[in-house]
């Protein structure tokens, strides 16, 4: 400002126009150059409010009739609540004529990082306010040299506004989850130590004293450590397969509708916590559930292949065969354990459980995978003859001849299943319906295949129709009018429960031991049913 001398902004900034500049000549003793500014301040307190007679013809003298004077345009307006918390952490200036460091004067200053800023904050337990400006030798790159750090002189507190308590509060969340963490025993408490080994503390500490010099302590891992993995694998029993999947442990993130699945993972990924992209590579699978559906589009922006069950179209009533078959594969992924090379997933809700042999789930896994390519001829068979559309003719379950249905073992009802989920389910699905008004009907189709009417596990008011067809020693087919009823690889619950009924419940548990009593054996191995005939060759 040509009167005052301060540094403007340019919102503050008058150029001077003739008639004013004579009012300045006239009033100060100063020289005036084509290219000097009035600042707003100074004319509003020097030349705004004159009396009618210094003011040239009883006209104040306003800079918005000069033609000349644009005010710049805000592009962004932004509100800030005042500087009213008061923290007992030393603060330095705000300034922005001089350096807060040197204190040298402009005007060659640059503002300070808010990277620079919060770096001082952590390492030194100082404020340094937003806006605040400093010579550009105090910095190195982004950050301010330590030795211009450690000479400012700062305030014993500071008052802060609400914006600078979020901004602290929000860069010091993001640098805890950008800090790798090492898993170290030494931090346990004894109840922790219980919990990961079965031993307390003291005790492990008394072992790791007996084998000293026997075990090498290393900078990676020291001997605590060695003993405490040791046990921990001792009372888990899970295979070093199944520990290398765990590669790191994220949040925890608040439970509401701001943090479902799909949005956590997008954090992560976007932020980059613990550098978690450096693990995925593109190509890679990701196995993730319905719940991740918002997700898909950013992994697939990455190159990484998404696997997730199906929904239902809309209109349609049931899957069909092929997308019914992809969905199990999808779901029983997380079971399948080591046959999977590479899976990066992202799940909240279980665990693998253990595997009882690599080779059993190999052999399992081909087997799926070589039902998911075929069709269901049953089906096929079905829809072709209209027998979906034909009388029925239905019998309660008991009163029905069923004697040429084949009895099944329980690992051919597993091969059958694909697994143990829908078998675990049938004994009490079927204890449901004997139990109450007996609604298992059957209608024999002709020799080999029968319909069987079955309550839904859902819907009270919803009943479904299923066909089973087979010979005097195996099952041939299976088909369900519910959504998954269509698959073959595995099978619904519906066609699951007839099956396992027809073909070992009722030879076994059900009809000996009554069925109230099928909880107390369907898993014990050592009970015999009373009833089973040993020269059975398909008893067991």
């Amino acid at each position: 400002c040509v009167v005052c001398k301060t540094r403007t902004n340019p919102k503050n900034r008058r150029k001077i126009n003739s008639e004013l500049k004579q009012l300045i000549l006239k009033r100060l003793p100063i020289e005036l150059k084509d290219t000097d500014v009035l600042c707003n301040k100074c004319r509003i307190k020097h030349f705004y409010k004159l009396s009618p007679v210094e003011n040239f013809d009883n006209k104040l003298i306003d800079q918005s009739d000069n033609e000349e004077y644009q005010p710049p345009v805000s592009k962004k307006t932004s509100f800030a609540s005042p500087p009213s918390v008061r923290l007992n952490i030393p603060s330095t200036p705000k300034s922005h004529s001089r350096c807060f460091i040197c204190k040298r004067p402009g005007p060659k200053l640059i503002v300070v990082p808010s990277e620079a800023r919060f770096t001082a904050f952590v390492q030194r337990n100082v404020i340094i306010k937003s806006g605040t400006r400093c010579c550009p030798v105090h910095m190195d790159e982004s950050q301010i040299k330590d030795e211009a750090l450690q000479s400012v002189k700062a305030s014993e507190s500071a008052f802060v506004n609400r914006a600078t308590v979020l901004e602290l509060l929000n860069k010091l969340r993001a640098s805890c989850n950008k800090t790798q963490k090492r898993f170290d025993f030494n931090t346990l408490n004894n109840e922790e130590y219980v919990d990961l080994t079965g031993l307390n503390k003291e005790a492990i500490r008394d072992i790791c004293a007996g084998v000293e010099g026997h075990i090498r302590n290393t900078p990676v891992r020291d001997i605590l450590t060695t003993v405490g993995i040791f046990f921990f694998k001792l009372k888990s029993g899970l295979s070093n397969t199944i520990l290398g999947h765990y590669m790191s442990v994220l949040g925890p993130y608040l439970s509401d509708g701001k943090n479902n699945d799909a949005k956590i993972l997008n954090h992560i990924i976007n932020t980059n916590v613990e550098d978690i992209k450096s693990y995925v590579h593109p190509g890679d699978i990701f196995v993730v559930d319905r719940g991740f559906r918002d997700s898909l589009q950013l992994l697939e922006d990455l190159g990484i292949q998404s696997k997730m069950p199906s929904f239902l179209p809309k209109g349609e009533t049931q899957f069909q065969t092929e997308v019914a078959n992809t969905s199990r594969l999808v779901t029983k992924v997380p079971f399948i354990g080591d046959f999977v090379q590479i899976i990066c997933a992202v799940c909240n809700k279980y665990l693998p459980p253990l595997s009882s042999s690599c080779s059993d789930d190999d052999r399992l896994a081909q087997h799926m995978l070589q039902l998911a390519t075929q069709e269901n001829s049953l089906k096929t068979e079905i829809e072709e003859s209209n027998l979906d559309k034909s009388r029925a003719v239905w019998v309660p379950v008991s009163d029905t001849d069923l004697e040429d249905f084949p009895r099944l073992t329980e690992d051919i009802l597993r091969t059958l299943t694909c697994g143990v989920y829908q078998l675990k389910l049938c004994p009490g699905y079927i204890q449901e319906h004997l139990e109450g008004d007996e609604d298992i009907r059957v209608h024999k189709e002709r020799s080999g295949l029968i319909r069987v009417r079955l309550q839904s596990r859902h819907v009270s008011a919803k009943q479904y129709n299923l066909w089973i067809k087979f010979n005097n020693y195996e099952i041939l087919g299976w088909y369900c009018k519910c959504r998954s009823g269509s698959r073959i690889v595995g099978m619904c619950a519906h066609c699951a429960a007839v099956i396992w009924y027809l073909g070992y419940g009722k030879h076994r548990f059900l009809g000996a031991l009554g069925v109230r009593d099928w909880s107390e054996y369907v898993d014990d191995a050592s009970v015999v049913p009373p009833t089973v005939d040993s020269s059975d060759s398909n008893s067991d």
